[in-house]
């Protein structure tokens, strides 16, 4: 998608449009303005994808113009200097021009633009919230996009409702969203597990959903880069910080579930060392040996050293079926 503000670049465009592959000095003629200024708006289209070369003479000839100065032509040691391109103008300017994408590519309006955009943010994010726009960034923020997604809801392409609990109730989702949101794993199902990064855009929370109520005199969660969060069934069931050395958990509060819940997150723990080894330093803020994960961990061959919990990397096992890490993918919603 491209926006081109310079009225001489969509000249330009235009002439190469209307006669092809072209040289330099016939886009001036056609134009009648100043070499300099047409050099400098051809420039801007090849940078933004619009216009190409049949060689890359004129990218070489920037490059030594930026690094040395412009050289002289002057053949050297009295032998002609043969040349395959007809070099009139400045350096940059060698070669015959063409678009890109052909005649029929062009300047795209602000809402075609925009529309694009609401497009992928719903298919990254399936429920679309002011929340989620602010963790891509996004240009002028939720507002912007906000007319686009209305319009989309009108004519059917999108469901608008309550779907996050505490969220704003503009929020938008693509059809099927709300009923996958609702699903849960059937009795004697193997439960669906999911370690991804805590940045991860599927990773909904300290973005779109706040984190639930943990914070330690050691830190609290964030989304920060290396760290990674364990999803299970949906629900945020842990949080590894990206040193490794600082776990927080949000066991559930039965004691049977709880008990599921630990071994999952120690069997994942031991799957998901990436280095030689992995010391547990901290756990819920406190010592490793006040955690309910002590005796799974030290089960799983987790070792007591003078930090904390050390684990040494052993040889790789299969990883049991429904459980899913950072290399299979994130989550859809």
């Amino acid at each position: 998608i491209t926006l081109i503000d310079n009225d001489l670049a969509v000249r330009v465009r235009s002439v190469i449009a209307e006669r092809g592959a072209i040289f330099f000095e016939d886009i001036v003629a056609a134009l009648g303005t100043f070499p300099a200024d047409v050099l400098k708006a051809l420039w801007e289209l090849v940078w933004i994808g619009e216009v190409t070369n049949d060689t890359l003479s004129p990218l070489r000839s920037l490059g030594r113009k930026a690094a040395r100065g412009r050289r002289s032509s002057r053949p050297r040691g009295g032998r002609a200097n043969f040349r395959t391109r007809r070099v009139l103008g400045p350096a940059g300017s060698e070669g015959r021009w063409s678009l890109l994408h052909g005649p029929t590519a062009g300047v795209t309006s602000a809402t075609v633009h925009k529309t694009a955009q609401a497009q992928q943010l719903l298919e990254r994010h399936g429920v679309l919230t002011r929340e989620s726009t602010g963790i891509e960034e996004v240009s002028g923020g939720f507002a912007s996009v906000y007319p686009i997604l209305k319009s989309m809801e009108e004519v059917g392409k999108v469901r608008r409702g309550y779907f996050v609990e505490g969220l704003g109730g503009a929020q938008f989702a693509v059809p099927g969203a709300e009923d996958r949101l609702r699903q849960r794993p059937g009795t004697g199902e193997p439960a669906q597990v999911f370690v991804i990064a805590a940045t991860d855009p599927a990773n909904a929370y300290g973005a779109a959903v706040p984190w639930p109520g943990r914070a330690t005199d050691s830190g609290k969660p964030g989304r920060s880069a290396g760290a990674r969060v364990v999803l299970i069934n949906g629900e945020l069931r842990a949080w590894l910080g990206r040193n490794g050395d600082h776990l927080l958990t949000w066991l559930p509060e039965t004691e049977a579930s709880a008990g599921d819940a630990i071994r999952e997150l120690v069997g994942l723990l031991t799957e998901e060392v990436s280095g030689p080894s992995l010391l547990l330093k901290k756990i819920d803020g406190a010592l490793p040996q006040h955690s309910p994960l002590y005796p799974e961990l030290t089960a799983a061959g987790f070792r007591p050293s003078g930090d904390g919990l050390l684990y040494r990397r052993q040889a790789a096992s299969a990883m049991p079926r429904g459980r899913r890490s950072t290399m299979d993918g994130p989550p859809r919603t």
